[in-house]
């Protein structure tokens, strides 16, 4: 027996919003769209914004990312600062 897979079909929106007492409130110009029927939700988080707000002035540390040079291998060098206190 084969099964065929349905074709499915979405349409995706995009808009900012905060999460107010667990609810997540739709821009009035999107409130009647798709009403009554069942949508798939996705929420994407923007983990730094809060801490930009916050602190302002911090830098990213990823800027740093692929620039430090090590001069021993790091499982190694683990090793010999741990045999250092035993």
């Amino acid at each position: 027996m084969q099964k065929y897979l349905q074709e499915e079909t979405m349409q995706a929106i995009e808009f900012d919003a905060h999460i107010e007492n667990g609810l997540i409130h739709l821009p009035k110009k999107l409130q009647s769209w798709q009403a009554g029927k069942h949508v798939k939700v996705i929420l994407l988080a923007d983990d730094g914004a809060d801490e930009k707000q916050i602190h302002p002035d911090i830098k990213s540390i990823n800027s740093h990312a692929g620039k430090l040079k090590l001069s021993k291998e790091p499982l190694s060098f683990q090793d010999a600062i741990r045999n250092e206190w035993s």
